[in-house]
């Protein structure tokens, strides 16, 4: 296994494990937010300043859902930043409320919104009545189209950084 591949998964068991941790010592919701495109962008330094920005909207549009998050920390590993946070309400709530919040606007789609409920069970897009993530692309299943490699590099790269050139004007 190559050294990048191996820190990736590293940092995503890192991740996994502090959102563990966060459910068992706080007897709370979980919430971490991650960036949902291609590593090169999730590790880029103007890249991850829209993505803290995004997360601060998420915290203004949590607010005014009536969620009362508590930040808990964030880990900037090698698969990308992450920012995680604790809620009293509960995990189905949240999950409505992070779902909408990542429909608001097309920027809002790269981050991936994981909430796991105070047992230490995640949440799930499905598992609430919603359907699987769309592509940022053609709107089909976006497993299948990631899995099929159903787009080139080039549509991908273009979709995304029209993401972000929005997402800029949105938080500045």
């Amino acid at each position: 296994m190559n050294k990048e591949l191996f820190d990736v998964l590293e940092a995503k068991e890192q991740r996994w494990n502090k959102r563990l941790q966060l459910s068992k010592t706080e007897n709370s919701t979980v919430i971490s937010i991650s960036m949902c495109v291609p590593l090169k962008y999730r590790t880029n330094e103007k890249c991850k300043d829209i993505f803290y920005g995004i997360c601060r909207l998420y915290e203004n549009y949590t607010a005014k859902k009536g969620l009362h998050l508590m930040f808990k920390g964030k880990i900037d590993g090698a698969d990308g930043p992450t920012v995680f946070y604790t809620a009293a309400e509960d995990a189905v709530s949240v999950k409505k409320i992070s779902v909408e919040f990542e429909s608001l606007k097309k920027p809002f789609r790269m981050t991936d919104i994981d909430i796991m409920n105070n047992n230490s069970e995640p949440v799930g897009r499905e598992s609430i009545g919603f359907a699987p993530r769309k592509c940022f692309i053609c709107k089909n299943d976006s497993a299948v189209c990631v899995k099929a490699k159903t787009h080139t590099q080039e549509e991908l790269e273009t979709c995304i950084k029209a993401f972000f050139c929005e997402a800029y004007e949105i938080i500045k």
